[in-house]
């Protein structure tokens, strides 16, 4: 399709009352102008029978006979005229496909006839492909496809389709491509039908050799187009074909003259036809070694190792196909028979050679006498064999002990069947132990602790446990011990790598860095010298390398889908694993031979979800999640299967059998003596001896020695040569481990450890901001010395000098931060390592995410779509219905259209769940029987979650609440009530205890804090005991920064204008005191309501006076509050200024109430019919008549107030301007009346409207600290408080995006975004989104519309801000308000900061898509009182203060969608809470101090976050002390303050209810929708002041990609505004590029990227990059008034008659429009489910009976097999849902949000190590699309 073009005229013509807006077009000569989207397309895209305009006008009113025929398998569309083409099943299928709407003409429908190849419906009126009929589904509307007929031996297909032996019917060019399209084969049979015989449909050409994989018959269209899809081109090689042109540049020309992609030599793939481009004549190096990620034919030819066992012949001479792994595995035998010569018989009756059956026929060894034909079993040594003369059984005395591991311990059990218990603890009070090994000859274990990041070594009796690593292992989650030479080796599955080290943890070595996704268990053969690791990755595998790191090899097959545990049985040699996902064990031979699955979920389901394994003697034990087992079987058939342990209360992850034969010895060790002679490590090597390797860091330089190799940004410590970083010299930690990092250090460090800190600031920076060119520090030593950095072998270094993995480059994510590993120069000839795609445009991306339906690359070079139709799903993958996307099987029925067709979801229904491990929910949905009664609703209908559910029980480790919930033993006497509510009996009791070596020990309470938070400044301790006893902290021997900040007599850190301001703020109360204060002396600001005690010294705020609470030292604050009473409105009379007179002195003449308080106004005098009194007239007034002793005055009713102009007068008061209602609220007169929005209810009749709640899931997400916990406020019986997210640092603002079910926060202390899903487990590594730019970030709020993220950052203190716009490419460091758009690349984002002048301490943020407003609080500078809130539009643009003097630190802001968008704010310091209309006017204050607090404290509450929901308000507070979570009602007075929790630690953070209610996600409409930026799109109001708008901004942003976009952003400015009454200006527009996803080539105007990086322009633009205009009019649009005169003055001419027209027109749609108003919108083209490719459009599920698989693998489904740490998070791996875009193993990429992956992506975390793998060996570049696919006809394949 040819680029679009967007250029018109917008011209506003009004007569009278009726304004139009004419749109004159603006297209060139050469192009033609779609009216409806405003595009301008190439002439020659007129009537092409494809719709190139997005409405497909330019298909209509085309002159017959049509130039263009349809494409083979499509029809022209009936309606006269219309050129364009569909495929015959979207006839008459209820979805408007041609543009005219022919094509659903109920004539035209009844009339038509299907085409020949295809089946005609009973109804008359629908057609399906052939292949359809009789395939088991219903694809007929009325089911006649699927008639008794189908199973009649007369079936006969429809034409041009051939009838398979099983009854199936496939197109006939379908037969003899390679590929088994009937299912049994017979379409493949050489003999029948002959291969040589087939025939073609008619437009289509018949080669006579197809090439593997592909159909002998293509289209007529594909011959003489240049490009070979006839295995030896003869395609090509016609008569009418002609001599081809030459071969542009970037192409190879093949002898036949054809022309290939000049990256397709030499690749081992006949892309010429005539092999040219192939072999020794076309330069290739025919002797290169394949790579690790290829498969090695026995011609010598390598193909990617994934083609092996597809059915193609890729190898061309089919040894990819004859491999063992490719054979179909036999049928199992059962009763102790063996499969015999395709039988299944007794061993005895076997006469062949039985050690190469399956099952094994041996327990042990196996040996085959070929003359007596005798097969005899044998035993290794140690062991003896029995009476059967199968089985072998130890002859040690030692009794096995199986020993496994479950989160917080370390337990052992005997081998043999038991029927419960939880075995004997070992050792516990782990965090959340994984794996382990032991080494059975020194008596330890080795452990790895995903939430405690670290390696524990410990005695077999639990005794000298210790911590051995606890840097750079971030998550291990498989260790395995080498014995014999004391090493350990151990997998990461953040950091994708396998390491070996040393069994002290010392001299750690990279072993496998490449091609690394999910690695998790390990096992180590020191016999052979092998280690093997399981890799569940996408692409997932099993994997072996020497213990040297040489031979490395992969086991790929379609049966492995998520490998988990991995085992070695040295008696058979054999390995064993575990499959999470097809939920089952195998074994193979060491060199992945002869692999055969031993058990599995069969139809008896005996094996649900098994994770790790191991083998002794005869017999295999393995851990079962959804079971909670151990169980047991007989290691060569799966027989006599037992469970081992059945009542386990946490999962049991890791398992070994404890003997000293599971280690056997060695002959010779020949590292034994003297290391072998090496210096480091002493590493065996397969096939015999050893090698000499260094740690890393470290450089051979013989044969024996390693010198240390330290680049020079590290440190080299003196005794052990390690390499550290430079910045962790002098950080207070002995990083060397011999102290030479920690001597001669001057000066004060004040920073954390492993941080930068600046030389002469008291600025602290992430490692990630050295060398990224910007200056954060103020004295620039962060940018110090970047010109001459040095990176590791396996990093990219950048412009900038920053050094970056080299996976990251070329993965169209700017990491460098100046696009260096961006860039076109080095991307161009850059290749892709293992596992990676190359696009043609340079870029890498994951091998899996080629033919995912995603353009991934950018350029749409990894969804060539001939090759991609051809394609089939493999083995556990779900094949979607109408497009070639595949999807896990277990994604299937998991809710979501993850399909794009919702074929995923159809009739699930009829599916039914796995009865081992699986729970029936009440809506059919399948889950994890442990998540049935855990206290989380994991059913969409909370069937999971009844009230007959019981609590389980505890562990030993655990503590029993009064609730009977489970808490872990380690929060008991922490400080926190973790019970929750009232239940205070963790805290009880209390012993003294021990806080871990990385915490700080509160001196009171004794609870444990970060150790990091010590000495910060702030107090986190409630007796301030952390920021007792510290060093200086600044220049000048000071504490607190003197210029902003009081320092307490404890060194706390406070504002300096909260001294004396009548409240304590330091803890000690030191700012309160007489001495500071009288020193201080200030005068109170009466500007922000302050009011000066009688002492003289003290200020408090006006609210506080009388408010029956001591505020002023000296009590003056509550004297003579006579004043402030509420009036008795029977007796007295209210004045003005509050005072309370007798009604007796009101008109008496005399001024009782006071200055400007006139008690005398609107009195009524002596005189009159009635004297002056009341009378019989009632005095004249409207309501009541009170006399007086000087006459008399009008009263008004309750609900009236005097009538200004008329006092005897009444009218009605409007009391909803005030918000009475907690949601709607209607006037009446003289009262008001309360209602509950559109999805709430009214809790009880009586309330009438002011109890108003919502059905459905309603949990509030509350940060403390570290953690973010569920809060379930209607939990009945159950858990109200759960874990949602754990071990962050300091969790600030959340939010969440209800749509994609996405919970967003924000970490202050690790400057990062994270998102997560909202149902995902605690136990579960968020996805850190690694936005640069983020310094402090405080706030956040999601756009609901736009999905764009807003965020509230603090800034960096001490930068040179520079008070205005910094230079690009430099950190802009300001304080600010910054908006974040995701890319669609690789989950990157856009930022654009769009506040930063003015502002101070940025903290509260709300955003009002609706409105295209947001608001924010500033809590101003901390020297004085100058906060504020302020609104603004989305883009920034318009900002004003709320006009409220009583701020003084807003620190919340949150809107009530469901109560006219009103916006609430809570100020910390003021304590209070108080709103405003969503215009910024009329604030009220709702509730104050006295009435937050009571009546659970007698302090100020200080109120921190908040959020509303229905009836009521939640907020934090945050103060010294006591903290709460509270929640109270709108009218505070009927519904006051109720605790929900108190923590005692000062960490409380935001609160934001999570309800599918609490945002209108799906009554707001999107504009950005309809909006054509190149970049950034984010909302703006609608209208606002009687102007209309477009409701959207096109915005500049940095970041997630190319900062080429920079300079070629074209920043479409709103257009100016239509006020009412007044014309509407001419606004001539510039021209607009169609934006870009990706451009690598930065072409502009329009341009497309061709393969050799320069540019396709478009007509009329010239230059590299399509940058210069050419001449003539061609392409050219010109804003200026200048280019409009030059069309001429014919031009003028022809304009002006045409604007008379025009207007003709409109006087007479102005007089239609007065009969007739229109409804009719705007038609949608194939909406929903449809998935437009280039050129056609697939066929989508038709509006009858739903479409499902009926060959779907429904059982087993597995849910999950996440990680643990996936970045540090830790924990007990729970629930996790879909992995992004399934690429569950790899980096998130696009439009991902809907999916929840069970790992998280690293972002731009990088210090010093890989991240997401590391360099790749070359891979084999695409495959052209040489082949016709049947579905380029839309001829799907099932």
């Amino acid at each position: 399709m040819p680029a679009l073009r967007h250029a018109k005229l917008n011209l506003l013509v009004c007569l009278g009352f009726c304004c139009y807006v004419t749109v004159l077009s603006q297209c060139p000569v050469n192009e033609w102008y779609c009216q409806n989207d405003d595009t301008c397309i190439v002439n020659e895209s007129r009537c092409d029978t494809f719709h190139d305009c997005g409405t497909g006008e330019d298909e209509l009113n085309c002159p017959e006979p049509f130039a263009n025929n349809c494409t083979v398998g499509f029809e022209r569309c009936p309606g006269v005229g219309n050129a364009a083409c569909i495929y015959p099943a979207w006839r008459c299928d209820g979805d408007i496909d041609c543009a005219d709407s022919s094509d659903e003409d109920e004539s035209w429908c009844l009339s038509a006839s299907c085409p020949e190849s295809m089946f005609s419906c009973a109804d008359g009126i629908h057609c399906i492909p052939g292949h359809y009929f009789c395939d088991g589904e219903y694809d007929c509307t009325d089911q006649s496809d699927e008639s008794d007929y189908c199973g009649s031996p007369d079936m006969t297909c429809p034409p041009h389709n051939h009838k398979c032996d099983n009854g199936f019917c496939i197109p006939v060019h379908w037969l003899c491509d390679s590929e088994d399209d009937c299912g049994d084969g017979s379409d493949e049979d050489p003999i029948y039908p002959s291969c040589a015989d087939v025939s073609c449909m008619p437009g289509y050409f018949r080669c006579m050799d197809n090439r593997p994989g592909y159909s002998a018959c293509i289209p007529i269209s594909l011959t003489c187009d240049g490009v070979a899809h006839c295995e030896d081109a003869e395609d090509e090689k016609l008569p009418e074909c002609g001599t081809p042109a030459p071969c542009e540049s970037g192409y190879f020309q093949c002898d036949n003259l054809l022309c290939v992609p000049a990256a397709w030599q030499c690749d081992y793939d006949n892309d010429c036809g005539d092999d040219s481009d192939e072999g020794a004549r076309a330069g290739c190096n025919v002797n290169r070694p394949c790579t690790n990620a290829e498969f090695t034919c026995s011609n010598g030819h390598c193909i990617r190792i994934e083609l092996q066992c597809n059915g193609n012949n890729d190898c061309r001479d089919n040894s990819d196909e004859l491999l063992p792994a490719c054979i179909t595995e036999p049928p199992r035998c059962t009763g102790g028979t063996i499969l015999c010569q395709d039988q299944c018989v007794l061993p005895q009756d076997c006469n062949i050679d039985q050690c190469t059956l399956f099952p094994s026929v041996c327990s042990q060894q196996c040996s085959y006498n070929s003359n007596t034909r005798v097969t005899k079993c044998s035993c290794v040594e140690d062991y003896t064999l029995q009476a059967d003369g199968i089985t072998c059984i130890a002859t040690s005395p030692v009794i096995p002990e199986l020993i496994f591991c479950n989160k917080f311990y370390l337990r052992s059990s005997g081998i043999l069947p038991a029927t419960s218990g939880n075995g004997e603890a070992l050792a516990q009070d782990f965090s959340f132990l994984v794996a382990f090994d032991y080494d059975y000859a020194v008596g330890k274990y080795y452990m790895a602790d995903v939430s405690a990041r670290s390696i524990i070594e410990m005695n077999f009796d639990g005794s000298a446990r210790k911590t051995i690593i606890k840097e750079s292992v971030p998550d291990v989650e498989g260790i395995a011990v080498d014995w014999v030479t004391k090493k350990l080796y151990f997998t990461d599955r953040l950091l994708d790598v396998l390491e070996v080290c040393n069994v002290d943890g010392s001299q750690r070595k990279t072993l496998v860095r490449e091609n690394l996704f999910e690695p998790r268990g390990v096992a180590v053969d020191p016999r052979n010298a092998y280690v093997y690791w399981t890799d569940w990755g996408l692409n997932a595998y099993i994997g072996r390398v020497g213990t040297d790191g040489s031979d490395e090899r992969e086991l790929h097959n379609k049966d492995i889908v998520w490998p988990n545990g991995i085992s070695i049985d040295f008696t058979s040699d054999k390995i064993y694993w575990t499959d999470a996902h097809l939920d089952y064990i195998a074994y193979a031979d060491f060199d992945f031979s002869n692999m055969h699955r031993v058990i599995s979920d069969d139809v008896t389901h005996r094996i649900a979800h098994p994770f790790s394994v191991d083998v002794f003697e005869d017999t295999m034990f393995w851990t079962d999640w959804n079971e909670f087992k151990l169980y047991r079987a007989n290691k060569r058939d799966g027989s006599s299967m037992q469970e081992v342990l059945v009542d386990l209360v946490h999962r049991p992850m890791d398992l070994h059998v404890l003997h000293p034969l599971k280690q056997p010895m060695i002959t010779t060790n020949p590292c034994q003596y003297s290391n072998g002679g090496c210096s480091h490590l002493c590493l065996l090597k397969p096939g015999g001896g050893f090698t000499c390797a260094c740690p890393d860091n470290y450089l051979l330089t013989d044969q024996n020695t390693c010198v240390s190799d330290c680049i020079n940004t590290q440190f080299r410590c003196e005794s052990n040569h390690r390499c550290i970083p430079a910045y962790y010299v002098c950080d207070g930690d002995d990083d060397c481990h011999d102290g030479a990092d920690e001597v001669g250090c001057t000066g004060h460090r004040h920073c954390p450890p492993k941080t930068f800190q600046c030389s002469t600031s008291n600025q602290c920076l992430h490692p990630n901001l050295l060398c990224d060119g910007s200056v954060n520090c103020v004295d620039g030593a962060d940018e110090q010395g970047c010109g001459d950095t040095e990176c590791q072998d396996w990093e990219f270094r950048c412009t900038s000098g920053k050094c970056i993995p080299l996976t990251s480059k070329c993965d169209q994510s700017d990491d460098c931060g100046d696009g260096a590993d961006e860039s076109m120069e080095t991307c161009r000839d850059h290749e892709c390592y293992d596992g990676y795609f190359k696009c043609d445009n340079g870029f890498c991306i994951p091998d899996l995410w080629y033919c995912d339906l995603d353009n991934d690359c950018g350029d749409n070079s990894d969804e060539p779509r001939d090759i991609c139709e051809a394609r089939t799903c493999e083995t556990g993958w779900f094949s979607c219905r109408t497009n070639y996307r595949c999807i896990p099987g277990w994604a299937v029925c998991y809710g979501g259209d993850h399909c794009r067709d919702n074929s995923d979801e159809d009739m699930c229904d009829q599916y039914t769940c796995d009865p081992l491990g699986e729970f029936t929910c009440g809506n059919n949905q399948c889950i994890p029987q442990r998540w049935v009664c855990d206290d989380e609703r994991d059913c969409q209908d909370g069937t999971d979650e009844q009230a007959t559910c019981e609590p389980r029980r505890c562990s030993e480790s655990e503590f029993k609440c009064l609730d009977d919930r489970c808490i872990p033993g380690a929060w008991v006497c922490d400080g926190d009530l973790d019970c929750g509510g009232t239940d205070e009996s963790d805290e009880a009791s209390c012993p003294d205890r021990t806080c871990d070596p990385e915490s700080f020990q509160c001196a009171d309470t004794g609870h444990c804090i970060d150790a990091n938070l010590r000495c910060d400044g702030r107090a986190a301790c409630e007796d301030s005991s952390d920021e007792a006893n510290c060093p200086t902290r600044f220049p000048g021997g000071l504490w607190c920064p003197a210029d902003e900040f009081f320092t307490c007599d404890n060194t706390v850190c406070i504002p300096k204008w909260w001294v004396c301001d009548g409240e304590p703020d330091c803890t000690d109360e030191s700012d309160e005191s007489e001495s500071n204060c009288d020193v201080v002396n200030q005068q109170c600001n009466t500007e922000h309501l302050r009011w000066r005690c009688n002492d003289g010294l003290h200020c408090i705020f006006e609210w506080e006076r009388c408010d029956n609470t001591q505020d002023c030292p000296d009590n003056s604050d509550e004297n003579a509050c006579d004043t402030d009473r509420p009036c008795d409105i029977d007796t007295e009379f209210n004045c003005a200024n509050g005072l309370c007179i007798p009604l007796e002195k009101v008109c008496d003449r005399q001024n009782d109430c006071g200055v400007n308080s006139f008690d005398e106004q609107n009195c009524n005098g002596r005189g009159g019919p009635d004297n002056g009194t009341c009378g019989t007239t009632n005095g004249g007034c409207e309501h009541t008549c009170i006399d007086t002793l000087g006459g008399y005055y009008c009263k008004c009713d309750d609900g009236y107030a005097t009538d200004p102009t008329h006092p005897k007068k009444c009218i009605d008061i409007d009391e909803c301007a005030n918000q009475p209602c907690p949601q709607i609220c209607y006037n009446m007169k003289g009262d008001y009346s309360c209602a509950c929005a559109d999805g709430f209810y009214d809790r009880s009749p009586e309330s009438n409207g002011t109890l108003c709640s919502s059905d459905g899931q309603e949990f509030i997400l509350i940060s403390f600290g570290d953690t973010i916990i569920k809060y379930y406020p209607s939990a009945q019986g159950g858990q109200q408080g759960v874990e949602f997210v754990l071990n962050e640092r300091q969790v600030e603002g959340i939010d969440y995006n209800f749509r994609h079910q996405r919970v967003y926060f924000l970490d202050r202390l690790q400057n990062a975004l994270k998102e997560v899903g909202s149902n995902q487990s605690p136990n579960n590594a968020p996805n850190n989104l690694g936005i640069d730019q983020l310094y402090s970030p405080v706030g956040i709020a999601i756009d609901w519309v736009t999905n764009n993220i807003y965020i509230a950052d603090h800034g960096e203190k001490g930068r040179d801000t520079l008070k205005g716009r910094t230079r690009r490419g430099v950190a802009d460091t300001r304080p600010k308000v910054a908006v974040l758009q995701a890319t669609g690349n690789l989950h990157n984002y856009r930022e654009a900061a769009i506040i930063s002048d003015n502002l101070e301490r940025p903290t509260g943020l709300a955003v009002n898509p609706d409105k295209g407003l947001m608001y924010f609080s500033d809590l101003g500078s901390t020297v004085s009182d100058t906060a504020k809130v302020e609104m603004a539009w989305m883009n920034g643009q318009r900002r004003r203060e709320i006009e409220y003097r009583g701020f003084v630190q807003p620190t919340g802001l949150t809107i009530d969608f469901n109560s006219n968008q009103t916006v609430y704010f809570c100020d910390q310091k003021a304590d209070i809470i108080g709103y405003f209309g969503w215009d910024g006017q009329n604030v009220r204050i709702l509730a104050q101090s006295f009435q937050l607090r009571s009546p659970f404290s007698f302090s100020p509450i200080n109120p921190y976050q908040m959020d509303v929901f229905g009836s009521n308000i939640y907020f934090t507070t945050q103060r010294s002390g006591d903290n709460y979570v509270i929640a109270m009602g709108k009218d505070v007075v009927n519904n006051p303050a109720e605790l929900l929790i108190q923590r005692s630690v000062n960490t409380l953070g935001d609160i934001t209810v999570y309800h599918e209610r609490r945002y209108p996600v799906n009554s707001v409409p999107n504009p950005c929708d309809r909006a054509r930026c190149t970049d950034m799109c984010v909302l703006t109001p609608r209208d606002e002041d009687n102007s209309i708008y477009q409701g959207f901004d096109c915005i500049c942003g940095s970041g997630g990609g190319d900062e080429g976009l920079i300079d070629q952003c074209d920043k479409e400015t709103p257009l100016p505004p239509i006020t009412t009454g007044e014309p509407r200006p001419v606004v001539t527009r510039a021209p607009r590029t169609r934006p870009p996803v990706v451009n690598p080539c930065r072409c502009q105007n329009g341009g497309t990227c061709k393969p050799d990086g320069t540019c396709n322009c478009d007509p009329g633009y010239t230059g590299d990059r399509c940058e210069t205009a050419g001449d003539g009019t061609a392409g050219k649009q010109d804003d200026s008034a200048t280019s409009v005169a030059a069309i001429g003055a014919a031009t003028g001419v022809a304009f002006l008659i045409i604007l008379l027209l025009i207007m003709a027109v409109i006087v007479l749609l102005c007089y239609v429009k007065k009969k007739k108003r229109s409804t009719a919108g705007p038609v949608v083209y194939r909406t929903g489910a449809n998935v437009e490719m280039p050129g056609v459009m697939p066929p989508t599920v038709t509006n009858g009976e739903p479409i499902y698989e009926t060959g779907l693998p429904r059982t087993p489904v597995t849910f999950e097999n996440p990680g643990f740490g996936a970045g540090a998070e830790g924990g007990d791996p729970e629930k996790t849902g879909l992995p992004p875009d399934f690429a569950d193993v790899l980096p998130e990429k696009v439009d991902l949000s809907e999916l929840d992956g069970p790992r998280g992506t690293p972002g731009n975390d990088y210090t010093n190590i890989a991240i997401g793998g590391g360099p790749y060996n070359q891979m084999a570049p695409p495959e052209p699309p040489p082949a016709y696919s049947a579905a380029d006809d839309l001829d799907e394949k099932k």
